[in-house]
């Protein structure tokens, strides 16, 4: 590895190694013999994880006479008034909702805020209520950022050591909500008010959080006012925690916004490692083809997702049991049934070239095939 970096392959998805010696700007797969432009050579945040060294040199040195109550609240009005006679309507919004966007790059998007507003329940329920890596809005347990006091080499690791794990589960938080919700959360000990206020994100029972969420605060003691920096690796659950900080429509939204309608929305991407790994025991796309769902047959557990489970492409309905694996092409007629009950539902699929007596599904499954198949140029009945 030390002579080369890997890549992916943007068609097939297989791994190939490029010589770092290369000045070539096209490469061709030699898997699926595709042609696509070679990504430039930087760190691949999916593969490589963000340590605290990496970050603390990215936020760059600080000043240590810098006074950490640089945003002033009291001065925001005036600040924003003086904003929008010189630059308009959505400068001043920027400034007014009293949060930044201070760096956007490969590694996330970097926030910065008044530490006050961690006071602020509306705000503190602001991440958005999906897995903060595979974006799934099913089996989410609430994790407390940790603001460090520093974001320095260790000091976030200490913060995070002292701690200890601030976890609820899916159970106790099931329906919480604004202050309720926060009111079931831990509080973060071994910390200086507001940064033990509970500020929660959300991960599922499949992915983990490394290096996916970071925070620091620094405050002065004299005054009481501080700021706080907080970085979200999933640009998409950036731009949705933004919206929801009431940053929509400003200049950091829409720079924001072109970044993550610039990623390529690669589904494939976005599935837990273990799950990819299992899926790829059965299922190779061919040459152009993209991944449009992967639906999990739920007669098997969460942690044996990608066993067995239905996968639509723009090419191929493909359904995987350990017994059977089945295939339709795109404008092959489908007639599919849906019994529903006790919170899930039973599929049937009766095609020409595939036939599925029984498969489980749950209501986040249901939802996945039917927008799915909308997408799709399938001919699909309903029964």
């Amino acid at each position: 590895m030390a002579d080369g970096r890997v890549i992916s392959c943007p068609h097939c998805h297989a791994e190939l190694l490029v010589p770092r010696s290369t000045r070539a700007v096209q490469g061709r797969c030699p898997t699926c013999h595709a042609d696509f432009p070679l990504p430039p050579e930087e760190p691949d945040p999916r593969q490589d994880l963000v340590t605290d060294a990496t970050i603390a040199d990215w936020l760059g040195p600080r000043d240590e006479d810098e006074a950490p109550d640089a945003v002033d609240e009291s001065a925001l009005t005036d600040v924003a008034e003086g904003v929008h006679r010189e630059l308009g309507d959505t400068h001043a919004q920027t400034v007014r909702c009293q949060i930044r966007l201070v760096r956007l790059d490969a590694h996330g998007a970097l926030f910065e805020f008044p530490a006050s507003r961690l006071q602020n329940t509306v705000f503190r329920c602001a991440m958005p209520r999906r897995c903060l890596h595979c974006g799934t809005t099913s089996h989410l347990q609430a994790h407390v950022i940790v603001f460090g006091s520093r974001f320095t080499r260790d000091m976030s690791l200490k913060a995070e050591h002292s701690a200890g794990r601030l976890v609820a589960s899916e159970r106790d938080i099931a329906g919480l909500e604004g202050e309720a919700l926060l009111e079931r959360l831990p509080h973060v000990p071994n910390v200086d008010p507001p940064a033990d206020l509970p500020m929660p994100y959300w991960l599922c029972d499949m992915c983990t959080g490394a290096g996916e969420i970071k925070g620091e605060i620094e405050t002065n003691p004299a005054t009481g006012r501080g700021r706080c920096r907080l970085l979200i690796r999933n640009l998409r659950r950036a731009e949705e925690f933004l919206v929801a900080a009431g940053g929509n429509k400003t200049i950091d939204h829409r720079q924001l916004r072109r970044r993550v309608e610039a990623m390529d929305d690669n589904l494939w991407d976005t599935l837990p490692l273990a799950v990819r790994h299992r899926i790829e025991q059965w299922f190779r796309p061919h040459k152009g083809e993209r991944l449009i769902a992967f639906v999990p047959d739920r007669d098997h557990a969460r942690t044996e997702d990608g066993v067995a489970g239905l996968i639509l492409s723009n090419r191929r309905l493909i359904h995987h049991t350990s017994y059977r694996h089945s295939e339709a092409s795109v404008g092959t007629p489908l007639e599919m049934r849906l019994a529903f009950g006790q919170g899930k539902a039973t599929l049937q699929i009766n095609a020409s070239d595939c036939n599925v007596k029984r498969m489980c599904l749950d209501r986040e499954g249901v939802r996945t095939l039917r927008s799915a198949l909308s997408e799709s140029d399938f001919h699909v009945a309903w029964r």
